[in-house]
């Protein structure tokens, strides 16, 4: 049986100034399909998590390839899909709401692709390249993985890097493919953005990063004192604070716990959490920003850990059902590389690759009569960034000396 190799791409972007409207049923579908990926996202997160490190994945990025591979899967495979993505059952379901979420991101300045390497001589069902192109916008590139499996290697690597701004190099090293793959899914984003509000370079000097009680680092720290959307949430033990970019649809939130030791706790919590909700409790105040400057670089090998949430037959070669793509397939593989780096006038930012929640609390205005708030980033803390409300990758700094 020949195998499905999974990749998973790129996340960054230019931005610019851009405005949008939709239908009523369109919102209603983007807002059902963005409570599923952050979702998706939490669950992700938390599987991926390791004390002491830092960590970045691009989820949507996932979400969005392996619910490309959903539209053609059957039996149990499909039914563990659905239920890691937390998406519906019905197919038709899966792609109109998929159609709004790229459209509404590829609206943006958000540079997003999807691209399918195809083995030429492979038999792949007409009905599915319709829906991977028409609601997924997947592109198609016709390769000979059996006679030329290295040649091909390289190809889809250059399109990489291309597709996110030279970020992202050698997604693919050697002996990932070879002249058994039949069909490769690569997704790619690329962004980039100042902040709206820069911090001042010539406040910028070198701190201490608590990394843990014990054991402090010198880092390089910025500051800014500004108007942002912020709150404190007790029921989370932590401070939010919104920095929006130079288009203010597009956003970093970071999560500080109020003490040094405090993120275990805060993560531990992030399968209840609404991140629609929690950005609706922020409130505009004055807020002295303080934050580390620091650069993520992780290559993530998601097999183990999709499997680990559920997703079990895409990669059996006995069990897995991908007859609706082409017959005799599974996946052997799942990778994403992430970047990202944050300094004073923004982010650069890129990502490539292959439950039943508790109630959800509502979050309210945490309000006193402090008219200038404090916001240390001198400790472990969450980051967020997303397209208003639609998580695109998150991650955690636990050491901003460590570029790993």
């Amino acid at each position: 049986m020949a195998p499905l190799t999974l990749g998973v791409l790129p996340v960054i972007g230019v931005l610019l100034f851009f405005t949008m409207s939709v239908s009523t049923n369109d919102v209603k579908d983007l807002q059902e399909i963005t409570d599923e990926s952050n979702k998706f996202a939490f669950d992700l997160y938390l599987a991926l998590r390791k004390p002491l490190e830092n960590m970045m994945v691009s989820p949507i990025s996932v979400q969005i390839l392996l619910a490309l591979v959903y539209t053609g899967a059957g039996g149990n495979t499909a039914t563990e899909m659905a239920k890691v993505l937390q998406i519906p059952d019905k197919v038709e379901d899966v792609l109109n709401r998929y159609k709004e979420l790229i459209e509404y991101l590829e609206d943006s300045p958000l540079n997003l692709g999807l691209k399918m390497f195809l083995e030429k001589t492979l038999a792949v069902k007409p009905e599915f390249q319709e829906r991977a192109s028409m609601y997924f916008r997947s592109k198609v590139s016709s390769v000979n993985f059996i006679a030329n499996p290295e040649e091909t290697r390289k190809e889809i690597n250059q399109w990489v890097e291309q597709k996110t701004n030279n970020k992202i190099k050698y997604l693919l090293s050697e002996g990932t493919v070879d002249s058994l793959t039949r069909m490769l899914l690569t997704t790619a984003i690329y962004f980039e953005a100042n902040w709206a509000t820069q911090f001042n370079p010539s406040l910028t000097k070198y701190g201490d990063f608590h990394v843990t009680p014990e054991e402090n680092v010198g880092v390089k720290l910025i500051f800014n004192d500004h108007i942002f959307p912020f709150n404190h949430l007790p029921e989370l033990k932590a401070k939010i604070l919104e920095l929006p970019y130079s288009n203010e649809e597009f956003k970093m939130v970071i999560m500080l716990p109020d003490e040094i030791t405090g993120l275990p706790e805060l993560e531990n919590k992030l399968s209840t959490l609404n991140y629609t909700e929690i950005l609706r409790s922020l409130h505009k105040v004055t807020v002295n920003v303080t934050l580390p400057q620091f650069t993520i670089g992780k290559t993530i090998y998601l097999k183990k850990i999709l499997k680990q949430l559920g997703m079990k037959d895409l990669f059996d070669q006995s069990k897995a059902n991908l007859d609706g793509i082409a017959e005799n397939l599974y996946a052997t593989s799942a990778i994403q590389k992430a970047f990202i780096s944050l300094n004073e006038e923004g982010t650069n930012a890129a990502a490539a690759a292959a439950l039943n929640l508790a109630v959800q609390p509502t979050y309210r205005i945490s309000r006193s009569v402090t008219s200038t708030y404090s916001f240390t980033g001198n400790h472990p803390f969450l980051f967020i960034f997303s397209k208003k409300d639609v998580i695109l990758f998150l991650g955690k700094v636990t050491n901003p000396q460590n570029p790993y």
